[in-house]
């Protein structure tokens, strides 16, 4: 949930009222849905075993709807990664951690453990889309990168001399745009 206290000046008052009525109505919502599916396990457990029919049914429900909630949330991260061309304040070094340690979890849990699909569907979704995002992450790095590369090959090709030794400045030019090739791809 997004609380956005400067809005942007192209909305309109009515805009802004709607985002801020969407804001309350989902800070409202998501801790209270949440707190109802919490006490209808409780109350269905209690009822019926914590390993019964409609345990594991209700179990199947939230865990679809984990699964969908969980891809709709990286939705919006991957049009703004390709709408910016790049991660913008994402961190590629978490999403290089989260990935296989979220895939390694679901893993564990649907063979070593033998959990059911609804226990760990979410997880393994949940990574993919972090696989796909760093996916297009490096795609739009390595074309920034490869932009730079074409950039350095403008430079005319000319020799200057200094202090009795001849320098050919297209290699320094490389030189400086093979350090910025590095920089855009790791940093």
């Amino acid at each position: 949930i997004f609380f956005d206290k400067n809005h942007p000046k192209s909305q309109t008052p009515i805009d802004r009222k709607q985002s801020n009525i969407m804001t309350t109505v989902l800070t409202v919502a998501v801790p209270f849905s949440s707190f109802i599916f919490l006490i209808s396990y409780f109350i269905l457990g209690t009822q019926n075993g914590f390993e019964s029919k409609i345990v594991l049914y209700f179990g199947g429900i939230c865990g679809s709807i984990s699964t969908i909630i969980g891809f709709a949330q990286y939705i919006p991260q991957m049009i703004t990664t390709c709408s910016i061309e790049g991660p913008g304040s994402l961190s590629l070094i978490l999403l290089f951690i989260q990935a296989p340690g979220g895939t390694a979890n679901a893993l564990f849990m649907a063979i070593a453990q033998g959990d059911h699909w609804t226990t760990w569907i979410s997880i393994l979704s949940a990574s993919i889309q972090q696989f796909i995002l760093i996916g297009i992450i490096l795609y739009y790095k390595c074309k920034k990168s490869r932009k730079v590369a074409d950039n350095s090959q403008i430079y005319p090709s000319y020799t200057t001399k200094e202090k009795g030794k001849e320098t050919n400045l297209i290699l320094i030019e490389k030189q400086k745009y093979i350090i910025l090739y590095y920089k855009y791809m790791f940093l």
